[in-house]
């Protein structure tokens, strides 16, 4: 079963949720694969992030911190469960709202990057990601 089978988020394509391909997960593995690791399964101190919390997070609070952050240029946000998998893009503002049902049933670190609808076309942009620890904490690439 897809991860986004679940009755959760299959409601959410009926609200203007896109699937996102295999092809296109499994590129976004590869591009994970190619990030800069440390040995406790974070990235790297040679990239810069901005925090949050879920659970104080408010959109009209939290203007300035999204503005500052690679994932703010974008219309939409693909949440990304695994490689073999297909992803759900939804609009930016209704993503940041939902984190933490689209992850509901996928425990642990989690993936998320942006993308853009410019005539009629997908554009993703993996470089423009966000991290879920979880638990509480969003860091979006700044």
């Amino acid at each position: 079963m897809n991860y986004i089978d679940h009755s959760h988020l299959k409601s959410w394509l009926h609200n203007d949720a896109v699937i996102i391909s295999i092809d296109d997960s499994n590129e976004f593995d590869k591009y994970l694969s190619n990030l800069l690791w440390d040995a406790t399964g974070n990235l790297s101190s040679n990239y810069e992030f901005a925090s949050t919390c879920l659970s104080d997070f408010d959109l009209d609070k939290n203007q300035q911190w999204l503005k500052k952050t690679k994932i703010g240029r974008n219309s939409h946000i693909v949440f990304w469960y695994k490689s073999g998998q297909p992803s759900l893009m939804c609009k930016k503002e209704f993503a940041l709202q939902n984190i933490d049902t689209a992850y509901w049933k996928t425990p642990g670190k989690r993936f998320m990057f942006g993308a853009n609808i410019i005539n009629g076309r997908v554009n993703l942009s993996f470089g423009d990601l966000l991290i879920y620890d979880g638990n509480d904490i969003i860091n979006a690439l700044i």
